[in-house]
């Protein structure tokens, strides 16, 4: 029995950042830092019926799908649908369909025709196959599912009768697995997209927007002297918003509300004995950073 699924939830504390987790759709207000690349996915999106979004594990493919893509492509009047292939994938996609179809149930081929054309009527519907190395390694030793999904997809990339788009977002280490739907689908390396690294003005949005959705003050100086410092190791990853999503914003969002929480006043040298301060002390970075971690978010 296949179960109905629904885009990702991620379990977070509440706080400025999501820490390992990805941002969602309703993330999209603090979602910041990756606005070119937003504006150029959704214009290869809109210029071919495949479209191939890859990068480095970690660079925030979901997150961009969810929070940037995602209410770009509705503001656009069109219905994106995510899909995950991890148990038998024609099923899988039936399933994210039926989840999106108003009380429609997709089990077949023909009920995914309908179903995509009816939703259609409204707008383009963009089906979005994400982290899609798992089709790739999930089932390398099932080719009969492979080879169904794939002539699944091509049949319906191919059906001009269809208002449709479709998406694949996988780790660039797989992206040659996808040669294997060249003969269905040629058209597909034709419209591609790489997504790089921050650059040192998307990491300073990434850092600094959430604090200003959360009504955070910070520093823009040490913002600055931040930023200069992971330019030195080409902002692949950022380690601030990691770190500076544990304990204390929640602390902060606490003393707003007239409460004291344990652990959080005034401390010798300045800093509250909050989680953060444990992880700023225990990480890997260098002392530099664990001073401007520090100070940043100082109470």
């Amino acid at each position: 029995m296949t179960t109905t699924l629904a885009p990702p939830i991620p379990v977070t504390a509440s706080g400025p950042y999501k820490f390992l987790d990805y941002f969602e759709e309703r993330d999209k207000d603090k979602f910041a830092g990756r606005q070119r690349d937003i504006d150029e996915v959704l214009a290869r999106i809109a210029r071919a019926r495949t479209f191939v979004l890859f990068g480095r594990s970690g660079l925030g493919k979901t997150s961009l799908l969810l929070a940037g893509i995602f209410p770009g492509l509705r503001q656009q009047n069109s219905l994106p649908i995510y899909v995950r292939t991890l148990k038998a994938p024609l099923r899988d996609l039936f399933a994210a369909v039926t989840y999106e179809a108003e009380g429609r149930t997709c089990k077949t081929m023909d009920d995914l025709r309908e179903i995509v054309g009816e939703l259609s009527e409204r707008g383009p519907v963009v089906l979005v196959l994400d982290q899609f190395e798992e089709f790739f390694i999930r089932f390398r030793d099932r080719p009969a599912d492979r080879a169904e999904f794939i002539d699944g997809i091509a049949e319906v990339a191919h059906n001009l009768d269809l208002d449709l788009r479709i998406v694949f977002s996988l780790r660039e280490d797989f992206l040659a697995e996808l040669d294997d739907f060249r003969t269905t689908l040629p058209e597909l390396f034709e419209n591609e997209y790489r997504l790089l690294p921050l650059t040192a003005f998307g990491a300073r949005e990434a850092i600094v927007r959430p604090l200003i959705y959360f009504d955070i003050t910070y520093s823009r100086s040490l913002v600055t002297r931040m930023i200069d410092e992971l330019s030195e190791v080409g902002f692949d990853p950022p380690p601030a918003p990691d770190l500076l999503h544990r304990g204390l914003p929640r602390s902060r969002a606490a003393l707003r509300r007239g409460s004291q929480p344990r652990g959080v006043g005034p401390h010798e040298g300045g800093w509250p004995p909050t989680p953060i301060a444990d992880s700023i002390d225990s990480s890997s970075i260098s002392w530099s950073h664990n001073n401007l971690g520090r100070r940043l978010l100082e109470v």
